[in-house]
């Protein structure tokens, strides 16, 4: 987190970015993100770099918390390690993509450091220590005990530990920061969401349901650091992210048939906007082809009505964004 002499020489820097954060009241924006969310989700067989490049198309920013890690320490050879440095390094498939990450502003750009907002950073670790109740704590005691301990295994065992101290820092962190911003998004591990109900439908557990699991959404976890820069600045970014967000606060069982549902939809609404302007053959073709993702760029450019297409990009963009998507995907690296 660094010490206080550094955020002295920063202040004026990070009053104007704390004005400017707090100044973006849309969830939409903006993820938390510690490094004990980083691993429990290795720990549930997500990869750190899949998990950021998912954030990093669902949010504008995530907000990090850089305690537990070396940053801000000085180490051997290096020196002081910067927050960018530590991402860049973690995220990176080698050094050689970490140095060019480094240097990339619209990587940079991505990650805002969790201390900058803190007024007074005693204040806030000591909040941190009473964020969450005994009774909480008990009961991720138990959850813990269930998965990492044999039965009639008395003596906590490291992973009992860790999954623990993850846990309770995942919640203290959250709970506290939100004292700062109640809109953040919460971004908490499916270990809570197991314990505590009210956690199980938040952010960061919906974005690992979808990935992987939609027919129409691709897991951006699976993109190359390129593909997701050039996609963050894609025109219908903002549409696909209302949409998302907009699913999350629903109260569907499962968010990501819900999703698939209006894909559908969206994707017949897509055709019907274009039926007056394609030959019958063609919208046939297109129609037949739904529910697979259909080629709506192409629609666009078929559209002769200007009122028309803006309805069609208004109504129907976060599709847009998908099948943009799909198309740099596809290309070879």
């Amino acid at each position: 987190m660094g010490s206080q002499a550094d955020r002295k020489t920063r202040l004026p820097v990070i009053k104007n970015v704390r004005a400017a954060y707090l100044n973006k009241t849309d969830n939409l924006m903006k993820t938390l993100l510690g490094w004990s969310t980083v691993t429990s989700a290795e720990r549930n067989g997500v990869k750190r770099d899949a998990l950021f490049k998912r954030l990093a198309i669902y949010f504008e920013y995530i907000v990090f918390n850089n305690q537990l890690t070396p940053v801000g320490l000085p180490l051997p050879g290096v020196g002081k390690l910067s927050q960018t440095e530590f991402l860049s390094y973690i995220v990176a498939k080698d050094k050689y993509e970490a140095v060019r990450l480094q240097k990339n502003k619209k990587f940079t750009s991505i990650f805002l450091d969790c201390w900058d907002f803190v007024e007074d950073e005693r204040d806030f670790e000591l909040g941190l220590s009473s964020a969450i109740s005994e009774q909480m704590k008990g009961r991720i005691l138990h959850y813990a005990h269930k998965k990492e301990m044999k039965e009639g295994e008395f003596i906590h065992n490291l992973a009992f530990k860790q999954l623990c101290g993850d846990m309770w820092h995942e919640l203290q962190l959250y709970s506290s920061f939100k004292k700062y911003d109640p809109n953040i998004a919460g971004n908490l591990s499916i270990d809570l969401g197991k314990v505590f109900s009210d956690y199980s439908k938040n952010e960061g557990i919906l974005v690992e349901d979808i990935s992987g699991n939609s027919q129409y959404i691709p897991d951006f976890g699976d993109f190359t650091w390129e593909q997701i820069i050039e996609l963050r600045s894609d025109p219908f970014i903002k549409s696909f992210r209302t949409k998302m967000h907009s699913s999350f606060r629903s109260k569907d069982n499962d968010p990501v048939d819900a999703l698939d549902q209006l894909a559908i939809d969206g994707l017949w609404s897509v055709a019907e906007y274009a039926k007056p302007n394609l030959g019958k053959t063609l919208l046939n073709a297109i129609l037949s082809n739904v529910p697979t993702p259909i080629p709506v760029y192409g629609i666009m450019s078929a559209l002769k009505d200007g009122a028309n297409k803006i309805d069609l990009a208004h109504d129907n963009g976060w599709l847009f964004f998908i099948q943009g998507a799909r198309g740099i995907h596809s290309k070879k690296p």
